[in-house]
């Protein structure tokens, strides 16, 4: 319910994610495109180091409206680590922005921020 409420409000917010025709309280068309699909993610991450030298790091996110797109991200090297870990998948076209994969890459940079 938390995800479905952030998602909406960021959508009411963002013209890209309006109903046509202005409809009241309708924040999506039927038919979107993948620029206009939104993602939420929430976690929490306890990561090990791998000889149990150091402390276990923590990574929370309590809850994160994800777009389509990573061009803001592209150069942060963590970010950069990241996107060779988690390849996109290539059909017709690539899905490298689509929101869901931006979303754990979202968690992956963070887990590879806090290792340093």
């Amino acid at each position: 319910a938390a995800g479905r409420q952030a998602v909406a409000e960021y959508a009411a917010a963002d013209p890209r994610h309006q109903s046509q025709g202005g409809a009241e309280g309708g924040s999506f068309r039927v038919g979107l495109h993948q620029s206009k699909v939104l993602a939420w993610i929430s976690y929490r991450l306890r990561v090990l180091s791998v000889d149990g030298a150091q402390d276990a790091r923590h990574h929370d996110e309590p809850g994160l409206v994800v777009p389509y797109g990573r061009a803001d991200r592209e150069y942060c090297p963590f970010w950069q680590a990241a996107e060779r870990m988690l390849q996109p998948v290539v059909t017709s076209h690539s899905r490298g922005g689509h929101a869901e994969r931006v979303a754990m890459l979202t968690a992956l940079r963070s887990v590879l921020q806090g290792s340093g």
